[in-house]
């Protein structure tokens, strides 16, 4: 005996595997947003230009850049948005 496709549940499960892929590609959209976030901070706070964010720099040469009292100052600047934050 041969089932009939029911449309409705089709659709559900067409839908359901939609929200599935968008899910998917919204999760790794914020994580990539989220790895590259710290870069760009950092970029910002040490005067480099915003346009060599994904470039191979490391954090201490960027440091190694700031004056120390530029490097209290972040500190201090994101100590306080990570308070007001939490």
């Amino acid at each position: 005996m041969q089932q009939k496709l029911d449309f409705a549940s089709f659709s559900h499960g067409l839908r359901w595997l939609a929200a599935v892929a968008l899910t998917g590609v919204a999760a790794g959209l914020t994580g990539l947003a989220l790895a590259i976030l710290p870069h760009a901070i950092q970029h910002v706070a040490s005067s480099y230009g915003i346009y060599t964010i994904l470039e191979g720099e490391r954090f201490l040469d960027c440091a190694n850049v700031m004056p120390p009292g530029r490097r209290v100052a972040v500190l201090t600047v994101c100590g306080a948005a990570a308070g007001f934050a939490w």
